[in-house]
């Protein structure tokens, strides 16, 4: 039997998680986990199947650009980290890089920016318990899930 990929997009009054979980209940047993690209939100995530979960990294950007002009220092490394992620990605398309060439260059060069921007948000956490709702837990999903390309 041939190997196919298939993208779906739902859209609707119910969570992403709901639709998910639906579809997932008609899904044949036995194939392998199918992967799920949402942003961060745990709505998003269906409550009874586990997906390979790939979290969109424009979505948990563009939460620090929002918050930017209040949290400037705190927002400014995530975004710089980000274009850096950006920028390798751009380079993989100009050398017309494979699949698997683009995945192993990410990993060399994104990952150890994306490691580092989470031990950062891990960091900034802990130091602003004392405030309610810091910038660095408003988005903290995107910190927390370590956004690999």
């Amino acid at each position: 039997m041939d190997q196919r990929q298939i993208a779906l997009f739902f859209t609707g009054q119910k969570h992403a998680g709901e639709n998910l979980n639906q579809l997932l209940q008609r899904r044949a047993a036995g194939l392998d986990q199918p992967m799920q690209m949402c942003d961060a939100l745990s709505r998003n995530e269906p409550k009874e199947f586990h997906t390979l979960l790939c979290h969109c990294l424009l979505h948990g950007r563009r939460q620090f650009v929002d918050v930017v002009e209040n949290f400037p220092e705190e927002c400014r490394k995530v975004i710089e980290s980000l274009r850096e992620v950006y920028r390798f990605d751009a380079l993989t398309k100009e050398q017309k890089l494979s699949d698997l060439d683009r995945l192993a260059f990410h990993q060399a060069h994104s990952q150890p920016v994306m490691h580092d921007l989470q031990n950062g948000c891990g960091s900034k956490s802990s130091k602003r318990r004392s405030n309610p709702t810091p910038v660095w837990e408003r988005p903290s999903n995107t910190c927390s899930s370590g956004g690999k390309p």
